[in-house]
């Protein structure tokens, strides 16, 4: 788990000891568009840090596609738990096609 590639760019995923944003505010993850990093607080467990993941692909995701929401914590935050899940479920999902 190193990089992922959304849309056309590859970002980089860096696990950060004591995760902090712009504001001294601690942060689970972060997508930074211009370096191309997607930054993950280093202290969860592989099952959380995997859904803080989803939920900064999909910042990326609606990011590259124009969307805006309002509530876009909450949308990326519900759609990550649900992905996870139903890889989780249905591991077939997970092999390539």
């Amino acid at each position: 788990m190193d990089r992922v590639k959304i849309g056309p760019t590859v970002f980089e995923i860096e696990l950060v000891e004591r995760l902090v944003g712009p504001n001294n505010e601690k942060l689970d993850g972060i997508i930074k568009y211009g370096d191309s990093k997607i930054l993950i607080e280093d202290s969860f467990s592989n099952q959380h840090t995997r859904q803080v993941l989803w939920h900064e692909i999909l910042h990326g995701i609606l990011t590259q596609a124009g969307i805006s929401l309002d509530n876009e914590e909450v949308v990326c935050d519900a759609l990550s738990y649900g992905i996870l899940n139903v890889l989780q479920d249905n591991s077939w999902l997970g092999h390539n096609v």
